[in-house]
Parts: C-alpha cells; structure tokens; sequence
C-alpha cells in the first residue's frame, strides 16, 4: 500500500491482498499526485503498488508529454503553496485540481522543453551528488605520531548556566551546542549571559580556539575566528585550545572523519543519549606531523572545499534556469513564449486522473 510518507523516508509498508480495479494499482513510471500533507506531483519509481485514497495517478492523454505533465504541476503546486493558503483543501479536491489551467504547446515543443528542464536537472543531481558525497580525509601516515589531545592542548568545559543564580556581572554573548555547525559557528541570535570579572578569561575565547559539542552530536565541532571578541562559552562546549604549533582545522576535519565512520562512537559516553566527556576527549589520539605537513593537509582539504561550496551555487543557478523556463512558457517573463498561439487548457482537458 503506497501512503504519501512512502514518498519520502517511510519505509514501514502495509500489504494487501485485495483484489481492485486496475485503476487502484500504480507501476514504476507512473505519475502521481499526493494531495494531502505533501502536496505535488511524483513519479514512482517503486514496485506494483496499491495507492492510497490521498494520491490521485495521473494518465496524460496523447496531446501532453507525461513529463511536460509532471514539471508543470511541479511548478502550479509551487505556485498553490505561495498562494498562502496553507494547500487548503478546497484547492486540493480533484474537481478543483481538474479545473486549473495551464498553457499546452504542440508536442514536439514540450519534448524540448523536457529536454532543457532534464538536462539542467542532471547538473543538479550531480551538484548534490559531491554535497552527499564529499568527505574531508586526512591520509594518517604510519611515521606520524599519535598523541593524547589532552597532551597537546588545553580542553576546557565552559560555563553551567543559571539564569537564577547568575545575576552580577558582565552580560556578554555565548555560543551553545546549536551554535557550533560542522566547521562553523553560528553567531545569529546569540543569547546572553552575566560573566563576573574571573569568568572573563576562564570562559573566553580567542582566534584559533576550537569548540566541540560536547553532547547532542557529540564532536561536531568549528574553529573559532574571533570576529567577536567578547564571545564565551556554554558547559555544553569543549573549548580546545592547543599549547604546541598546530593547526586548529586538523581537528575539525578529523572529528568529522570520525563521526561520519563511526569510529568515534567508541569514546562516547551513555547508552540512550551520547557524550564526549572532558577524560575521554583527552585521551582522544591525534595525530602529529610536523607543522609543515599540517599546513599542506589543510590547504588541500580547503581547496577541496571550496570545489564542493562551488557545487551549492551551481545547483542554485540551474534550479533558477529551471525556473525561467517554466515562467517562459507560463508567458511571466520578457521572452516570448515557445509557441505564442499555444493552447491553454485545464488539466481534466489532458489528462485522466483516478483516486486512490
């Protein structure tokens, strides 16, 4: 039984061995309709399937391109949603979907038109492929040494915060477990807290400093850039500040690696909820090259980031060549429509749609 949560990360099935119509089955290839909860057009690329009553499939007539179809209704549940109507379900009956109208130029233009749309969404597909896929990797040699972190840097949990209790002072910013994003640290909307004067240098932090969580997503963790020099810390963040030469990124990326493997769930502490205690984090093993070879790691991880970053404006360009098409042939841009006499028809005009 396909449910509109199959779509997405639903994995639970339920199975029937009722006999139906035809029409209550969808196959791979399939356009759907979910009209409930989330709202818009897929194509289904599972198995035979019995579908549920909040799916309607759509069975475009010879005079429109089944994918032609789907972009357009992609677009017109885009533009239902901005209506601000919360997709109420006076906009998501059947009759009312049926009696939307939309442009139809001749077939072998809307082949065309599925042809640009489908070659830009390559380009995203790939994009997103390095976004999914990347990982910054630190080939670990067998002539490095491994050291305890806590040998090598200062590990300092900061402030146990009470609002009650903490009453005199300085009222300054904080960072909090939320704050701290892999590889940066968010510094929109920070809160505040009183810091009396012995708190200033114990809970501060300084340009180079890294902060790690230390519960929630145990390890996350960004170097800290100083651009707010009064900036402190909460108890739920290791402040790592390293006393030899090193570079703050190597921890970053490693912590990451860790996490990403699973590696790093062997010095956790906690069984339902996880935690990188202040005596494990010191004993974590870091590797040691030379501060030369440090230095070239982390150049090459950087260089490849920004490779990666280059990829999150490449989808964002296509997704707007995307959208500049479909406004072309909706007629709401300057460019003259692919077919200025084209058709506009409602779509119960086009297609057949059943229920669930």
């Amino acid at each position: 039984m396909l449910r509109v949560g199959n779509f997405f990360s639903n994995r639970g099935w339920y199975y029937s061995n009722l006999e139906l119509e035809p029409d209550k089955y969808c196959n791979p290839g399939d356009l759907l309709f979910a009209w409930s909860a989330s709202f818009g057009p897929r194509i289904w690329d599972g198995p035979r399937a019995i579908y549920h009553y909040h799916i309607w499939k759509v069975e475009p007539t010879e005079a429109i391109d089944k994918m032609f179809l789907f972009h357009l209704l992609a677009a017109d549940s885009e533009k239902i949603k901005s209506e601000g109507n919360g997709i109420a379900m006076v906009h998501a009956t059947k009759g009312g979907m049926e009696q939307r109208k939309f442009p139809l130029p001749p077939l072998e233009v809307q082949k065309e038109i599925v042809a640009e749309i489908e070659g830009y969404q390559k380009v995203i597909n790939g994009a997103r492929a390095v976004l999914d896929h990347y990982r910054p990797h630190i080939p670990i040699h067998p002539d490095w040494p491994m050291v305890p972190l806590g040998d090598i840097a200062d590990v300092k949990l900061g402030k146990m915060l009470d609002q009650v209790k903490h009453q005199k002072g300085e009222v300054l910013p904080y960072a909090r477990n939320v704050s701290v994003r892999w590889g940066t640290i968010d510094t929109h909307d920070l809160p505040e807290m009183y810091f009396e004067e012995d708190e200033l240098e114990r809970f501060g932090l300084r340009a180079g400093d890294v902060l790690v969580c230390e519960g929630g997503e145990p390890g996350r963790a960004a170097v800290w850039d100083g651009r707010i020099p009064s900036l402190k810390y909460q108890k739920a963040l290791h402040r790592v500040r390293f006393k030899v030469p090193f570079e703050p990124s190597i921890l970053v990326y490693l912590l990451q690696e860790m996490a990403l493997s699973g590696s790093l769930i062997g010095w956790l502490s906690g069984t339902t909820i996880k935690h990188l205690t202040l005596e494990s984090f010191n004993k974590l093993p870091i590797p040691f090259p030379p501060l030369a070879t440090q230095q070239v790691i982390v150049a090459e991880i950087e260089a490849e980031q920004a490779l990666v970053a280059a990829n999150r404006e490449l989808i964002t360009r296509f997704e707007k060549k995307t959208q500049a098409t479909l406004a072309r042939i909706w007629g709401e841009d300057e460019k003259p429509s692919p077919d200025s006499e084209m058709a506009v028809v409602t779509i119960a005009e086009a297609v057949d749609a059943s229920a669930g």
